[in-house]
């Protein structure tokens, strides 16, 4: 199996200068839990929007800018996904080519030299190579009339709206069709909107020699005849493929034994939306399925077809987990069901544990009371004691 890679920007060397591009393996941004493309789906942009917002207001008002805020705003995109924060000039990229739409939208009363210096003002400029205001102007993203964050809003909508009909198993009739009557039904609808991903992504493949050979180069490298000696016998043994393997051969297959995979793919990314549009299409072909935890209601990659709660920390919790708070809900359902008695005494047994917690309960009276509602539950399952003087029983 080929080791991927994902080239996604460029970034200036901050020590020794020039412009190098950032490659990484694609588990980082891609991992098996994709747990990054669903942490954008439910990213509040509010938090990069009202900083940026703020920031840029300056240019109506003409008060200086505040540097602080573009930091805030750059701080949250890293948070929202790691494309921003592996790659820091992504920032600083799509920022620049929002700030010139934004000033093309905003300014119309200045002349297009007048609007090029105000962006070399508020640009981001602080270890960014893309300031040149006329490519900026030229492939500026318009920031938008409700929103300068425009494009990442809308962006987060249809890739919401592209899992949900491909991916998410929350909705039971959706999760009995099958892959490709789920992606026929989203290319159907997608056809009326704007958006109807065709995924577009230079791939490199290549072969390298593994750190166990590149070991050995040096010595290969100043042996020409050993190279002269290996075609040599390359030649003889396409000949004659059944014969033994020549020495200079079986040299390198022992150099290779234990080795790292030498096949590499690597895919060219464009933008952020090209590297969501590419593992949206992955887990579409892999067949994988995500759902909404029924307590914090965030996408989750579940284990079995038939979990519904994740394994993170619950909201508001400092230590359950919403699997533990899933396994209380459903126990206490299914008590419901078919112990009513006992569904009683649950619902009264956590409203002491609360009083507990705020101090208006002692943990002796509790005792005390939870050795009493024991008995009386007893009673009432043994029918010495109806339903309805239970319940008034444990409202005291």
């Amino acid at each position: 199996m080929a080791l991927s890679f994902l080239q996604i920007g460029i970034e200036e060397d901050t020590m020794w200068g020039g412009v190098d591009p950032v490659t990484v393996k694609m588990d980082r941004l891609i991992p098996d839990n994709h747990d990054f493309l669903m942490q954008f789906i439910d990213y509040d942009l509010s938090k990069a929007e009202k900083p940026l917002a703020e920031y840029l207001a300056c240019l109506d008002s003409g008060k200086d800018p505040r540097k602080q805020l573009l930091l805030t705003t750059i701080s949250e995109l890293q948070q929202m996904h790691p494309y921003f924060l592996i790659c820091r000039e992504n920032a600083a990229l799509m920022l620049n080519r929002i700030i010139a739409g934004y000033i093309i939208r905003h300014c119309k009363s200045l002349d297009e030299l007048e609007q090029k210096n105000l962006f070399l003002k508020v640009c981001v400029s602080d270890y960014s190579v893309f300031t040149d205001p006329d490519v900026m102007f030229d492939s500026h993203i318009d920031a938008g009339v409700d929103y300068v964050l425009d494009y990442l809003y809308t962006l987060q909508d249809d890739i919401r709206k592209w899992v949900f009909l491909t991916l998410d198993n929350t909705n039971p009739d959706l999760a009995k069709l099958s892959s490709s009557r789920r992606s026929a039904l989203y290319s159907h609808i997608a056809l009326k909107d704007t958006y109807h991903p065709i995924l577009s992504v230079g791939v490199e493949f290549s072969t390298t020699p593994s750190k166990k050979m590149l070991q050995r180069t040096p010595e290969w490298d100043f042996n020409e005849d050993h190279y002269i000696q290996m075609y040599q016998d390359l030649n003889a043994l396409t000949w004659n493929p059944e014969g033994e393997i020549p020495n200079s051969i079986a040299d390198i297959i022992s150099a290779t034994k234990d080795v790292d995979d030498c096949n590499t793919i690597t895919y060219n990314i464009r933008d952020f939306s090209n590297l969501l549009e590419l593992e949206v299409h992955r887990m579409v072909i892999d067949e994988i399925r995500i759902k909404r935890c029924k307590n914090c209601r965030r996408y989750f990659l579940p284990e079995r077809s038939n979990q519904d709660y994740c394994s993170r920390l619950a909201p508001n919790s400092k230590s359950k987990l919403c699997s533990e708070i899933g396994r209380f809900l459903v126990h206490g359902k299914k008590a419901k069901e078919s112990d009513p008695a006992y569904a009683l005494f649950i619902k009264a047994y956590r409203a002491r544990l609360e009083k507990i917690r705020r101090g208006t309960l002692t943990r002796d009276s509790y005792d005390r009371w939870r050795f009493e509602a024991k008995e009386k539950l007893e009673q009432t399952r043994q029918k010495q004691m109806s339903l309805d003087e239970f319940e008034e029983w444990l409202k005291i």
